[in-house]
């Protein structure tokens, strides 16, 4: 390829966001996981479990917060729906009042678990950057103009930040307390980060932002389904270890939490590009159908091979990896991350679609399918962890994700091209010729 074919290619603003967001997400992973390996090894069993056990319940909860507003709000500001101020002004209320939600629902649920003192406080720790991030707002508006290196250089310095305290607690051998303190630096710098991106564009200081009652109804009719639905969604990818430290003990959690981390590493690469490219795909529809499948097409295509190049690799050198990293800690992790790590193909595949869905105004459907998919993992759990173990969670956690995400849009008449749509995509993504020049033809295109 000519260098003046690779300087058009960056040149398409789809891409070269793409491409921040990838630099800047593969940036974060490292740092994130080297030292998370540190801090597991730090902590023991049992310490670890309890940690992953307040982030679990938070990480719940916050999908309250966020309202599922990020994709509508995004929608409203690149269909121009109404004006830019309205729309953030309205979706910064409605994620205060979310936020306020979310935390008290989070202690509740803590508290009616029987949890001890401490860990009630550090579930709290865990739950407040749920508040300070409802000021991400600002977010939305960049992945709607295609300027998503601001979050990324936001979000990247928030991690750094956060990351250095651990590191320091680690090295300094410092109450395990700061390590909760740590997701209070990352979520303060992110914030204030886009701030000064957001004015530095020249635009609107945030107490300046209308808040449009008409708006505010809009954008909260349109998003509740999404938001039942990344609150389904996050229920079910977390409670197993809600489950495991109740059904079974901190320490089993522990092990079971050193294998997801390594599993899950990798979700948000999928996260961050289906949201990037959507601002495409919602153009696309506005030109024609056609060329709307065309690239949700090759957005599967690309996602498929992703979670292939990732899973093949650990799945064969799980155990090694669990005895290197973690010297000789969470031995029983090793099986746990070969199973867990192939439910990344669906989920990978699962941003996908659900971009297909709202983009198609069919989120109830997305509601629906998660909502079972759920109940599915919450019964299978409790039958398979007391038999299984932790074992038992991780195969729940592949079944289920498979159903939800590639299975049940057949069963709905509005979905059943989704599903049609995605088995093609793999196919031809096993193809990896297909992919890749259908990706250089599209990269040509300016929309």
């Amino acid at each position: 390829m000519g260098l003046q074919k690779v300087t058009a290619y960056l040149k398409n603003k789809y891409a070269t966001n793409t491409l921040w967001i990838l630099v800047g997400r593969a940036f974060e992973m490292l740092l994130t996981m080297v030292v998370g390996i540190l801090v597991a090894r730090y902590m023991t069993e049992s310490e670890y479990g309890y940690y992953n056990y307040a982030l679990s319940i938070a990480t719940i909860f916050a999908v309250l917060s966020n309202l599922g507003l990020a994709n509508i709000v995004t929608k409203y500001i690149v269909n121009q729906e109404a004006d830019e101020s309205e729309v953030l002004g309205s979706a910064l209320l409605l994620k205060l009042i979310g936020g306020v939600f979310s935390v008290v629902a989070a202690m509740l649920f803590a508290v009616l678990l029987g949890n001890s003192k401490t860990s009630l406080l550090y579930v709290l720790i865990a739950c407040v950057p749920i508040l300070i991030k409802s000021l991400d707002v600002i977010s939305f508006y960049f992945d709607a103009k295609v300027l998503s290196k601001y979050n990324v250089m936001a979000k990247t310095m928030g991690i750094v930040a956060s990351n250095l305290l651990k590191l320091l607690v680690v090295i300094l051998h410092w109450n395990i307390m700061w390590i909760y303190i740590s997701l209070l630096f990352d979520a303060a710098i992110f914030v204030s980060l886009l701030y000064v991106h957001f004015q530095r564009k020249g635009k609107t200081a945030i107490w300046k932002w209308s808040k449009n009652k008409i708006v505010v109804k809009s954008l909260f009719k349109e998003s509740w389904p999404l938001m039942f639905t990344g609150i389904i969604y996050v229920f079910y990818l977390k409670i197993d270890q809600v489950m495991i430290k109740d059904l079974l003990n901190a320490s089993e959690l522990g092990h079971y939490s050193a294998a997801v981390k390594l599993s899950s590493t990798w979700y948000t690469i999928p996260w961050l590009i289906t949201g990037s490219l959507f601002p495409a795909l919602l153009n696309a529809l506005k030109k024609n159908v056609a060329l709307f499948n065309e690239r949700f097409s090759l957005l599967c295509q690309g996602l498929y091979l992703l979670a292939i190049i990732a899973i093949i690799p650990i799945s064969f050198l799980a155990d090694w990896l669990i005895e290197f990293l973690f010297s000789g800690k969470y031995n029983q992790a090793g099986l746990i991350l070969q199973i867990h790590v192939w439910s990344s193909v669906f989920i990978f595949i699962g941003y996908a679609g659900s971009k297909w869905l709202i983009a198609k105004n069919l989120q109830r459907i997305a509601l629906i399918n998660m909502s079972i998919g759920a109940v599915l993992n919450v019964g299978l759990n409790y039958w398979l962890i007391p038999i299984k173990g932790i074992a038992g969670a991780a195969y729940v956690t592949l079944v289920t994700q498979a159903l939800t995400f590639i299975v049940m849009p057949v069963f709905f008449a509005a979905s059943r091209e989704l599903f049609f749509l995605q088995i093609q995509a793999f196919f031809k993504a096993i193809t990896i010729v297909y992919p890749v020049k259908k990706l250089l033809k599209t990269l040509k295109e300016r929309s």
